[in-house]
């Protein structure tokens, strides 16, 4: 299960999509190099507490991780969605 804004997205465990929202999606664009939590929200125009919040979404969904203190994007062979 996925939600995106108030909707929910289901997908079974077997396919290969991973459903984001326009923001999680700033942000992993953001993410081509490793950046730290003020730089990315400086750059998409967030709060960091809500750049903070969409990056741990992002954790638990498996596109991002923390490296020291500096963020940086996962290479997954699932197709990422937009919505």
């Amino acid at each position: 299960m996925f939600k995106v804004r108030s909707r929910y997205y289901w997908t079974k465990r077997g396919q290969q999509r991973i459903v984001i929202s326009r923001e999680k999606h700033k942000i992993l664009k953001m993410l081509a190099t490793p950046k730290r939590r003020p730089e990315i929200a400086r750059a998409v125009e967030m709060s960091h507490r809500s750049v903070s919040k969409r990056l741990t979404e992002l954790i638990r969904l498996g596109l991002v991780e923390k490296v020291n203190s500096n963020w940086r994007r996962i290479e997954v062979a699932k197709r990422v969605i937009v919505k």
